[in-house]
């Protein structure tokens, strides 16, 4: 892989590279205990600089890559995830829309920081966006499969921090798991089984 002079240059002095790689590492070594050897289909929600789909499709899993169809202010992503050489899948995650269709069910979704239910904004989603797009994730993919979100908390609500209200909190409490870290894990079936 050929990289752009000026990509690296941009890289260095815009984003914290290897804050991002270091996030990265950690995330990957997740992955390894999480698939214990079996090769997973993996959708990134949200993946931004790319470095978690490439290096997990370098250990053999298939990965969809996602991010907004037009990246505002995220040029340097763009171009990082051009330069990996990423399956990218371009969709703007809207409430109460569908996910675009992918060629293949994830037997993993995962959004690192996600910024797309807009926590720190008077539009943030709420109990009944979450669940809409949380039972869609959930049908699109293998029905043993996990969703595994780590939450935005740098855009948290002084209330109910990335939640935003209790009632959304009470929602992934109901179908998963949730760490103080905002971490969370939900197998798709109890997504399936929500009302």
């Amino acid at each position: 892989m050929e990289w752009n002079d000026a990509y690296l240059d941009h890289m260095y002095y815009t984003v914290n590279y290897k804050m991002c790689l270091l996030r990265d590492v950690q995330r990957l070594e997740w992955l390894d205990n999480f698939s214990c050897g079996q090769k997973q289909v993996i959708l990134d929600i949200g993946c931004g600089t790319g470095y978690f789909s490439y290096f997990a499709a370098k250990r053999g899993h298939t990965v969809y890559s996602m991010d907004a169809e037009a990246p505002i202010g995220k040029d340097i992503f763009f171009e990082g995830q051009k330069a990996l050489g990423l399956s990218m899948y371009w969709h703007t995650i809207q409430p109460f829309l569908p996910l675009l269709e992918l060629p293949q069910p994830p037997t993993l979704a995962v959004a690192f920081s996600p910024h797309f239910y807009n926590p720190s904004n008077e539009n943030f989603w709420r109990e009944p966006e979450w669940r809409f797009f949380l039972k869609d994730l959930a049908n699109r993919m293998d029905p043993g499969g996990t969703l595994y979100f780590h939450l935005n908390q740098v855009q948290s609500r002084p209330d109910f921090g990335p939640f935003g209200t209790p009632e959304t909190r009470d929602l992934f409490l109901q179908i998963g798991t949730v760490d103080r870290n905002y971490i969370c894990s939900i197998k798709s079936n109890a997504v399936r089984k929500l009302a």
